[in-house]
């Protein structure tokens, strides 16, 4: 899937966070047990479920906050979000560009231009910030239990989470390139504009 740089400035307060939680890792076998998206400046708090078997949310309803949003933030949602998105929904690749335009990205922008990647734990951790509430493994474990509404919680709260580390002005990464160096920090929006990794 390509990608281009994104047109939403990194750090802009009109940004849609959105994240999903799955089955598994393999997009082409596994399925997406809940999906959220988050923006406070707009009043967006969604929260979207679809059991296996039982009553499931529309997806389209999903889609549609990543089309009006005018800008998106996700974290690793270039590489595993939005190519599962893609893959369980059958998305029009027109469509996929147009969030990938305005989508900011930090695991991605590090994985790209420093070939360093980390979690979101450890990145809201460097920056002062509480840690999340879970892990992808306690979500697998939600799912297959059908606590569709603890589920529904930890993905939202992983939203919040990375929306509010993506906005800040100076972002601190989780990794020391020397032992000396207390780690570095991301410029979000002059890094995003000279790297061109936006997303």
């Amino acid at each position: 899937m390509p990608c281009s740089s994104a047109r939403a400035a990194f750090g802009s307060e009109a940004m849609l966070a959105f994240d999903i939680e799955t089955t598994g890792l393999n997009r082409c076998k596994d399925k997406i047990t809940c999906a959220c998206a988050y923006d406070p400046e707009r009043g967006i708090s969604r929260k979207f479920i679809f059991p296996q078997d039982g009553q499931a949310d529309d997806p389209e309803a999903f889609l549609v906050l990543l089309d009006e949003a005018p800008g998106l933030c996700a974290f690793n949602g270039v590489s595993f979000d939005v190519p599962f998105i893609c893959a369980q929904w059958g998305v029009d690749p027109g469509r996929v560009d147009r969030w990938m335009r305005k989508l900011v990205d930090v695991f991605f922008m590090c994985k790209k231009t420093i070939n360093r990647t980390f979690g979101l734990n450890a990145l809201l951790q460097a920056n002062g910030m509480e840690g999340k509430t879970g892990s992808g493994a306690d979500a697998l474990v939600l799912a297959r239990e059908g606590k569709w509404d603890e589920l529904a919680e930890y993905c939202l709260q992983d939203c919040v989470k990375t929306r509010e580390v993506t906005v800040l002005p100076r972002i601190i990464l989780p990794f020391r390139p020397g032992n000396e160096d207390p780690g570095w920090v991301l410029e979000n929006l002059a890094f995003a504009r000279r790297t061109g990794a936006g997303i």
